[in-house]
């Protein structure tokens, strides 16, 4: 599929990603030393989600934790390169400013709330060896345990993306650095929870009415499954796994063999379309990814198999080219993390080398276009790790090497890292 690319050297994804990471530092908004960043973005006004331009929360998904984690991990890959640190640090003192406002907000979740804001502190101080950011993240890590834990037993919003599930993430990620048992505990309190309410009415949401499958990792069934999967192993749960399952069966039902899920948009200003995707945020690639990862560890066929699927959807859609769009929650990011993963956790190299020639004509449409498209609109800037630059980087500094940075794409919560399960998943091994 991208032959005009296949010599691409390991290093150019890198220098790639470096140049990204310094454009970043560059465009920078700094005050006090902290730092946020300008974005085109959309506003609910007067009835209506309207473009808008923004600065930056604080969040790891869309706001500067994000943007400083992916820094800080250039940084210390890059050799120590002192403008990305400086630029990392500054951003996650704009980030950790405004904990105190996600926790008093409820915002927990891994990709929009406190949970991913400590966690990418902590990991990005330890890359810069800064012992402050390590504590001020501690700090907030140990916050959020404890909002975790004076919550009230009520049903909420069970998503991956701004839902329980993304808090229990943020629980069994930060569970290994800060205050252990009392992390598992809280998270087996509201997997608990999620596990009954999943196979109630196949509804992610309390107020979803349309009795539709919720699909997808962001705001449907894969991100649940993938999270109690995950919950299942880490405090030996055997409930939450089934509970995971149904909803993995659920959402096959929804499946067009060929064409893809059927499924809504993960986002609220986007157009509403129940149409196959074939992204992170509610298509082939975020099931697929959610699939390989609900395996790790266990030998399950049919899970093995809807990853087939969408490994073969996203190839297919792939055959002319990469996506304009080049982030990560929508765009080819996160369909080159797919088959990251899936080479990773499947130790398949077959994948990991497709992955390798989609980056390399993803990087060459970049330079080309003299830009990476984000996922907001057409021409649009955003520098975040979802939807812009940021996470454009991480992807393309994990195709120079995979094990130096933690997948953006799924969060680190697997009790198995790295697993030969079958020793082979079909439906890849062929040439892009």
């Amino acid at each position: 599929m991208v032959s005009a690319a296949d010599d691409m050297p390991s290093s150019r994804f890198l220098d790639e990603a470096v140049q990204i990471g310094r454009s970043l530092v560059g465009g920078a908004i700094e005050h006090d030393g902290r730092a946020t960043w300008l974005t085109d973005s959309y506003a609910f006004v007067d009835g209506r989600w309207q473009a808008t331009v923004a600065t930056l929360e604080g969040d790891l998904g869309a706001g500067t934790a994000g943007v400083g984690w992916v820094l800080a991990r250039l940084a210390e890959i890059a050799g120590g390169d002192r403008a990305l640190a400086r630029g990392a640090v500054a951003a996650f003192r704009h980030s950790l400013a405004r904990v105190p406002t996600l926790l008093g907000a409820d915002r927990l979740d891994w990709y929009h709330g406190a949970s991913g804001v400590a966690w990418a502190a902590i990991d990005a101080g330890r890359a810069l060896d800064d012992a402050q950011l390590v504590a001020a993240g501690e700090r907030a890590a140990l916050a959020f345990v404890g909002a975790a834990a004076s919550r009230p037993a009520e049903r909420r919003d069970w998503s991956l993306v701004g839902g329980e599930c993304g808090v229990i993430a943020g629980l069994l990620a930060l569970a290994p650095l800060v205050d252990g048992d009392r992390a598992t505990e809280v998270a087996a309190r509201v997997a608990g929870a999620a596990a009954d309410a999943v196979p109630d009415r196949l509804r992610a949401f309390e107020h979803d009415t349309s009795g539709a499958v919720p699909t997808g990792l962001a705001r449907g069934l894969s991100g649940i499954g993938l999270v109690l999967s995950a919950a299942a192993d880490a405090v030996g749960e055997a409930d939450f796994r089934s509970a995971a399952l149904r909803g993995f069966v659920s959402e096959r039902a929804v499946l067009e063999p060929g064409v893809g899920w059927f499924t809504d948009d993960a986002h609220p200003w986007r157009p509403e379309q129940r149409v196959p995707a074939s992204s992170w945020c509610r298509g082939a690639a975020g099931i697929g990814i959610a699939r390989i990862a609900a395996s790790t560890g266990h030998r399950d066929l049919p899970l093995l198999a809807d990853a087939t699927a969408a490994i073969e959807l996203v190839r297919s859609r792939l055959a002319a080219g990469p996506d304009a769009d080049a982030s990560m929650c929508h765009g080819t990011s996160g369909v080159v993390e797919l088959l990251l993963l899936a080479g990773s956790l499947l130790d398949e190299p077959a994948h990991t080398a497709a992955a390798r020639r989609v980056g390399a004509a993803m990087v060459t449409a970049g330079r080309s276009g003299g830009r990476y498209g984000c996922g907001i609109a057409v021409g649009a800037h955003n520098p975040s790790l979802l939807h812009g630059l940021a996470g454009t980087a991480v992807v393309l500094a994990r195709l120079h090497d995979p094990d130096a940075i933690t997948s953006p794409a799924l969060p680190p919560i697997l009790s198995v890292p790295r697993h030969q399960m079958l020793g082979e998943v079909s439906g890849g091994t062929g040439g892009m």
